[in-house]
């Protein structure tokens, strides 16, 4: 779905208009996206740190009042933050998207002049945005999502064993807490595949075979809700494992 809609009916020259106008308002919000996440990034960091830190103090029967207000508005914080790099992905598949409209449409006006710059012939830019102002943060975070869709590829074993690690701080099924052992469990993407879920450590978790198995393709809520589960205890045994849920 692009920024905003294109109105029904237009001709090739006015569908460019629109797009130009459309492609340099998006340029407009992942500039300011882009600086918004730099300045923001080490801190970012700092607070999923105390987040973590203060989840396993939950677990260990160590909470206060104090403790819970830290953990909800560091989670609103966290949670801003993710939000904003989706919306920076979002915004540069826009981008790309009106940029390849507008080329194929002034290939189909056959090397018309759009605003006095060739269409098929501009080096720079045909959209009246010098690109090298965004382009690099752009390819940054491309590069974190091609991360990410290469390692949706990559076989479950792999994963299995890179996991095994956290049966040794909890021991037990992430979701209903049976005791399980590391030759028995069974790789579960929290965010299923189907939903849009990635193959990668923050997204799967080691698990008993009977909870993979009734889990199948469903959310994290709506399983909880079939297995009759602790929705928030499950969401939290998960979060000190250090998965984003």
């Amino acid at each position: 779905m692009p920024l905003y809609p294109m109105k029904p009916r237009l001709s090739d020259k006015e569908k460019i208009k629109f797009l130009r106008k459309r492609y340099n308002d998006a340029f407009d919000l992942i500039e300011n996206a882009s600086a918004w996440l730099k300045k923001n990034s080490e801190l970012n960091q700092q607070k999923l740190q105390l987040l973590k830190s203060i989840r396993q103090q939950r677990l260990s029967g160590f909470w206060t009042a104090e403790n819970a207000e830290k953990e909800k508005k560091l989670s609103v914080a966290t949670r801003e933050y993710k939000k904003m790099g989706e919306a920076f992905m979002t915004l540069s598949g826009f981008i790309e998207n009106d940029e390849k409209a507008i080329k194929r449409l002034g290939g189909r006006l056959q090397k018309r002049v759009l605003g006095g710059v060739s269409v098929a012939r501009s080096n720079s830019s045909s959209f009246g945005r010098p690109r090298e102002s965004y382009e690099s943060q752009v390819e940054i975070w491309k590069a974190k999502a091609k991360l990410y869709d290469g390692e949706s590829r990559q076989g479950t074993s792999e994963l299995k064993i890179a996991l095994k690690p956290e049966l040794t701080k909890f021991g037990k099924c992430a979701y209903c807490e049976e005791r399980l052992f590391f030759e028995d469990c069974q790789l579960d993407h929290i965010h299923p595949i189907n939903k849009g879920g990635f193959t990668i450590e923050s997204n799967c978790i080691l698990v008993c075979a009977s909870c993979n198995g009734r889990k199948g393709a469903l959310s994290l809520r709506a399983f909880c809700k079939e297995a009759d589960l602790d929705f928030e205890k499950v969401v939290t045994r998960l979060e000190v494992l250090g998965k984003h849920v």
